[in-house]
This record gives structure tokens, C-alpha cells and sequence, in this order.
């Protein structure tokens, strides 16, 4: 009877809260944004008559010309935006000191419609932290970025299991927190008293500014130089053409050129980045996944299914387990089934192979370096530059 009587005893939820963690999405007002930019865009081809209405200058080829370019210009400006504000709201956020949980390597991978799955190999490091008597659990490293890439082996580097970290939270909300703040409008992270990356808050606050002042300012005049070329060749190209070779086909010789110079470029940097590739080291690797994967490709109204090898395996560098899907090096190989399934084949589940990897950036691995591709790129770029010449009417 004593036991029903008695009041029940209010225990507090003393478990980790876990933090959020944004793995780079865009948040929703930029979403929104950029949905209305492309309805906007959408919109004034679909009724021209509603832009001449509302825009005085809607009937000049520059307006027409730089709606093209709209969703471009916005996607990076919002892109910019919403990290300046991240940047700033971060930039007052309390610090305290917690402690590394865990640091390892995390396998992501990522699929897009009619793309091949690839791989990516990306640090993952809990830290556990106290504010307002609560303790939270994080996982998000900095808000330029995921350290990821070149920069995995330096940032698991710099948080090892175990070690005290200084780590930036949001006062009104714990849950948004970080180990890194850096940018052009943020404090710099002081270092931890006592722990083991104590010593290297100057390296983390270097590897966590991928936004700049001197960056934007660069990035913003590349993109301008590369809108003026292109609104030049629109706009005034065919014009200039015609008028110094009367027998042309301007719009051709335009484009067949254009295409011809982008396909030199990627020779010179697929050549650059092939011959590299043989000086790799190798390791040991495993394969864990060999399949023929299919997708459906739409030309000229005709609906074709391609098909291509997917192949996954796993090696060691530097006592790290990694993941590769790259067979390849720089090029991702589709074909009928039969060809696809000779591939997987040559690559069964358990075999052995030899992975190579870049030293610099070891998550960047292939299994095969096709030295000979590069000639069918230059080749492609010296056909398209023949065709440009002939529409200059050069030799009628």
C-alpha cells in the first residue's frame, strides 16, 4: 500500500544531446531563392510580352543575354551570401573546451540521375562538450567546410581521439557547433589549455577559410571575364566575323572554335594530370562491389540504356582504411552490357589489386592510368578548330 502511495521521483535526462549537423545544404531561404530566380527566368521566355511590360530595357539582346546568365551569377551570389552569414553568426559564439570522442575516416557516397556512384572519403570527428549543464556530441568541423579531400589526413591530424579541443557553439542553441570558424569575419579559434591540438589552432584556423575577401574578389573577376567573353561572342561575334570574311558561317565558326579551345584546355590538364599519375605509389587494395550498373540516356528524343562497370575497393594508406570507385583515372567508361560485365569481371569481389593513389591527396585513387585517352582529346580539339577555320570560308 506504501508503494502506491508514493510520488514519483523526477529523474533529468542527463544523456549527450546531439548537435546538428548541415553536411554543407544550403539553408531553405536560399533554396527559395534560387527557385525563384528560375521560375523568374522561366517565366519571362515563356511570356515575353509580361517582361516587355515590366522591364523598360526588356527588348535589348543584353537583357535576354544576361537572363541566361542569371541562375549562374545567383547560385554563386547566394553560395556567398549564405557562408558570409554563417561566418557572422559565428563570429560571436561562445567557446568552451571539449574533448575528441572520435576520429576516423567516413565513406560517403553519392549518386546524381544518368552519373556513375563515386566515393568520397571524408574525416569524421565526435567531440562531446558541456553548456548550461547539459553535455552535446558534434560532429561538425567547420563551416567553411568538411576539411575533406587533401585536408583529411591534416584535420584527423589535428583532432586525435582523446584530445582537448576548443570548440564555438551558438549560446541560444548548443546544438549548432563547430571546432573551426574561420573566414575573413571570424575570430580566430583560440587553442585548447592542455590538449593535444592545443598547438595547432593556428592550422585550423587556416584550413577553415575557404571563404576570403581576396577569394571572392578573384572568383567574382574570373566569372566576369568569363561573362563578357561570352556575351561578346553572342552579341558581337557573328557581326565581327562577317565583316572581315564576308564568305563565313559565323555562328559555326564561333562555336566549332569554342568548343575546339575547351577541348585543348582539358588535353593540357588531362595530359598534365595523367603524367603525374605514373609516378603514384601503389598499395594493396580489396574489392568489395563489382556490378554492371545501367541508366537510361535521352538524344534526339530516342531513349537509350548504357551500361558501366561499378566497382568498389578498399586499401590502407598511412594506416587509414579508404574507399575507391575510380577505375579509370579521369574517365568513367560506358558501353553495352557485354563490355560492362567484361570489366566486373576482370575486378571480382575479394580479388587482389594494386591501388594507386595520389601522395598528396591519398582518397584520390584509380586502379588503371589510360595514358592514352589524352591523344583522343587533342584530337577532337585539332578536328574542331579544322571545321572553325573551313567556316571562316578561308578556302571557298
Amino acid at each position: 500500500m506504501g508503494d502506491e502511495n508514493r510520488k514519483p521521483t523526477f529523474v533529468p535526462d542527463k544523456r549527450p544531446v546531439a548537435g546538428r549537423d548541415r553536411k554543407g545544404e544550403p539553408p531553405a531561404w536560399a533554396i527559395v531563392a534560387m527557385i525563384a530566380v528560375v521560375g523568374f527566368v522561366g517565366l519571362m521566355f515563356a511570356m515575353p510580352d509580361v517582361a516587355y511590360a515590366i522591364v523598360p530595357f526588356a527588348r535589348s539582346d543584353y537583357f535576354w543575354i544576361g537572363l541566361i546568365a542569371l541562375p549562374f551569377v545567383s547560385l554563386i551570389v547566394l553560395a556567398v551570401l549564405s557562408k558570409v552569414i554563417d561566418l557572422r553568426r559565428a563570429s560571436s559564439w561562445t567557446q568552451t573546451t571539449g574533448r575528441v570522442l572520435s576520429s576516423t575516416i567516413e565513406v560517403r557516397r553519392h549518386r546524381f540521375a544518368g552519373e556513375a556512384e563515386t566515393v568520397e572519403n571524408v574525416p569524421a570527428v565526435e567531440y562531446e562538450f558541456s553548456a548550461g549543464g547539459r553535455s552535446y556530441r558534434g560532429s561538425r568541423i567547420g563551416i567553411g567546410d568538411d576539411s575533406g579531400g587533401a585536408n583529411t589526413e591534416a584535420t584527423l591530424a589535428r583532432y586525435p581521439k582523446g584530445a582537448s579541443v576548443t570548440v564555438f557553439y551558438d549560446p541560444e542553441d548548443p546544438r549548432n557547433c563547430v571546432l573551426e570558424r574561420g573566414g575573413p569575419f571570424a575570430a580566430a579559434p583560440a587553442p585548447a589549455p592542455g590538449g593535444a591540438a592545443g598547438g595547432n589552432a593556428s592550422l585550423a584556423q587556416i584550413a577553415a577559410q575557404p571563404l576570403t575577401a581576396k577569394g571572392c574578389i578573384v572568383d567574382f573577376i574570373k566569372v566576369a571575364v568569363i561573362g563578357a567573353a561570352i556575351w561578346w561572342l553572342i552579341a558581337r561575334g557573328p557581326e565581327f566575323i562577317a565583316a572581315r570574311f564576308p564568305k563565313s558561317e559565323p555562328e559555326v565558326a564561333i562555336f566549332t572554335a569554342c568548343f575546339g579551345l575547351v577541348a585543348l584546355l582539358l588535353f593540357f590538364a588531362a595530359h598534365r594530370y595523367s603524367k603525374k599519375a605514373q609516378s603514384w605509389p601503389s598499395v594493396p587494395g580489396t574489392i568489395v562491389k563489382s556490378a554492371v550498373g545501367s541508366y537510361r540516356e535521352t538524344s534526339n528524343g530516342r531513349t537509350t540504356t548504357m551500361y558501366r562497370a561499378e566497382v568498389e575497393y578498399v586499401y590502407q594508406v598511412h594506416g587509414r582504411e579508404l574507399h575507391g570507385a575510380q577505375i579509370k583515372l579521369g574517365m568513367t567508361v560506358s558501353g553495352s552490357q557485354a563490355a560492362a560485365g567484361k570489366v566486373a569481371a576482370k575486378y571480382p569481389v575479394g580479388g587482389a589489386v594494386d591501388v594507386h593513389y595520389d601522395p598528396a591527396n591519398p582518397s584520390t585513387a584509380a586502379l588503371e592510368n589510360p595514358t592514352g585517352a589524352t591523344s583522343l582529346i587533342a584530337a577532337v580539339a585539332a578536328a574542331c578548330f579544322a571545321i572553325a577555320v573551313y567556316a571562316l570560308g578561308v578556302f571557298k
